[in-house]
């Protein structure tokens, strides 16, 4: 609705928006001889526009902080600055009074989220975190957009769930992945409150979603040769060499990708991997078979990457197509490259390997993470018991 604009009277009480700050600031110009005006948002509390005989249209916030009023200057009304942003920043400014800090202070003063990031978490983390590509991945991807232009302080619990709900119902993300999101939400929100950006965090009280994705696919005998089968026939042969060693050695798709010449010694069979996934160095003995595949894959090369990319300086990039192509080739359905680790784990300890033996192969924090996820391939005394059982009823 637009302000009144008749010579005798003007109301300075409307909603804010384009059309009503143009026409107020045309009345304004043409109608008086002040150097300002201001007027007050009708659809936020507290949201001023002062209007300056130049032109410039000035958002104000004025909280009640301790019983006294205060006057927050939020910026100028512009392209990128919106009469919603300002709706933002002052609900923000209000809250932090009701809150009892003064929202004039320095570290608060028109700090979003993305400011946040940019300025305050990436740099800090960035050095120390080894998930950093991920969580500027899942920052650029959906985070940046949701709650980029927020206030902190107008961020709400609820903002949060409606956001976490969106990935999981619209988007059709995975709960392990919508949680991986919460998990970042929260590691920034608790460097804020930490480095006293913020009083409370917003997502500290947000629970996960639970997660029922343990997968337990392997490859049977006859899938086991087609597949082999199928690499040799793969036309990318560096990528069918890559799947073979992840299918001979249980290492991470990332760490293959990562590994270079140097890290293998072939005469001693050792693939030293300076960095795992549990940030600790680590080493990886080699089978007759694996030294095989690396004398081909290595040929007469001293450095670099052990399965580089078109920029050798690179490594490969993450081959999905040629495994799905191995994959149809062999007639595998429902089977991943990680897969290819659990099918390792799983020929080790039907052989009879000790889980703990198997636990040191895959480099598992604990033997009770291994144990979780195949003791149960060690059960064969109960399907003694069950089939002698069954034999007698």
């Amino acid at each position: 609705m637009l302000p009144e604009t008749n010579t005798y009277h003007f109301s300075t009480k409307f909603c804010f928006t384009k059309a009503s700050l143009t026409a107020a600031s045309t009345w304004f110009l043409a109608n008086s001889d002040k150097n300002q005006l201001d007027c007050y948002d009708t659809k936020c509390v507290g949201l001023v526009a002062v209007l300056y005989r130049s032109g410039r249209i000035n958002f104000r916030a004025r909280p009640i902080l301790h019983k006294q009023r205060l006057s927050l200057a939020l910026g100028d009304y512009s392209a990128q600055f919106s009469v919603e942003q300002a709706r933002l920043a002052c609900a923000a400014a209000r809250l932090q009074a009701a809150q009892g800090i003064d929202p004039r202070a320095p570290s608060w003063i028109g700090l979003t989220f993305g400011g946040l990031w940019s300025d305050h978490y990436f740099p800090a983390e960035k050095a120390r975190k080894r998930s950093i590509k991920d969580d500027v991945q899942k920052t650029e991807r959906w985070l940046s957009r949701e709650f980029g232009h927020m206030p902190l302080a107008a961020i709400k619990s609820s903002h949060i769930v409606a956001f976490l709900d969106m990935l999981r119902d619209r988007e059709q993300l995975s709960p392990a992945t919508v949680n991986r999101y919460l998990a970042l939400l929260k590691a920034i929100f608790r460097h804020a409150v930490e480095n006293d950006l913020l009083v409370k965090s917003p997502a500290k009280h947000i629970r996960s979603l639970p997660e029922a994705n343990i997968r337990t696919r392997v490859l049977n005998p006859d899938e086991r040769v087609a597949f082999k089968a199928a690499c040799e026939r793969e036309t990318n042969r560096a990528a069918a060499l890559l799947f073979m060693l992840l299918y001979l050695t249980a290492a991470r798709l990332g760490e293959a990708l990562g590994a270079k010449v140097e890290d293998i010694d072939l005469e001693s069979c050792v693939w030293y991997l300076p960095m795992t996934k549990s940030g600790k160095a680590a080493h990886v003995c080699l089978s007759s078979a694996a030294v095989e595949l690396l004398h081909e894959v290595i040929g007469k090369r001293k450095t670099g990457y052990l399965f580089p990319g078109k920029n050798p300086a690179k490594p490969m990039t993450r081959p999905a197509k040629a495994f799905e192509r191995i994959c149809a080739s062999a007639g595998i359905d429902g089977f991943t490259i990680h897969d290819l680790r659990r099918n390792w784990a799983s020929l080790a300890v039907n052989a009879g390997v000790p889980l703990y033996t198997v636990s040191k192969a895959l480099r598992h924090s604990s033997p009770n993470v291994t144990a979780a996820r195949y003791a149960h391939l060690q059960d064969q005394a109960l399907i003694d018991a069950n089939n002698l059982v069954g034999a007698l009823a």
